[in-house]
């Protein structure tokens, strides 16, 4: 009987000591928050040519309203790429800042989007995020800083305005 309440008293404890490692500050750091998220698959969906996950990155409206342009979002970013003068095995993008919208502003962006496409969405948070993409490959050191807007909806996070058909890359300095 003593052997059996010292191996659960064992047991028990060691349950207790793993459980209070693993609540430690160890937990590994998430590669993207929340609200980056869209700008992070925006980014992969482009390097792997996904022309639909890409677009997925925008709300229904904005997808709808490009699709009656009849053009291709990766073929616009790939020209633009182009127009650097060389070529570039992807795209790559970092976040030099962001700061999170206010109720009133992110107010004003649900009567923008019902003004511009006749429908309601309803925005829980939104961030402004200045973006940095750069090109990896032969034409990196080429940089372009947008500010782009990201907002949660009932759907999840999405990158708010218009699909990105094309960006100004410059020589970084």
């Amino acid at each position: 009987m003593k052997t059996v309440r010292a191996f659960l008293t064992a047991m028990i404890t060691a349950v207790l000591i793993f459980s209070l490692t693993a609540c430690g500050s160890d937990e590994p750091e998430r590669k993207n928050l929340e609200y980056e998220n869209s700008v992070a698959t925006f980014v992969s969906a482009y390097n792997k040519g996904d022309e639909n996950t890409l677009l997925s990155c925008f709300s229904k409206g904005a997808r709808e309203s490009f699709a009656d342009t009849g053009e291709s979002a990766t073929e616009g970013i790939t020209e633009s790429i182009k127009n650097t003068g060389g070529l570039s095995t992807g795209l790559a993008y970092s976040i030099s800042s962001k700061s999170e919208l206010t109720d009133e502003q992110a107010e004003a962006l649900q009567k923008e989007y019902t003004d511009k496409y006749g429908t309601r969405v309803e925005i829980k948070k939104a961030y402004s995020l200045e973006v940095v993409f750069g090109l990896k490959g032969p034409s990196s050191g080429y940089e372009c800083s947008k500010t782009i807007i990201t907002v949660k909806t009932e759907n999840g996070w999405i990158i708010w305005g218009d699909v990105i058909t094309e960006l100004s890359f410059t020589k970084a300095t």
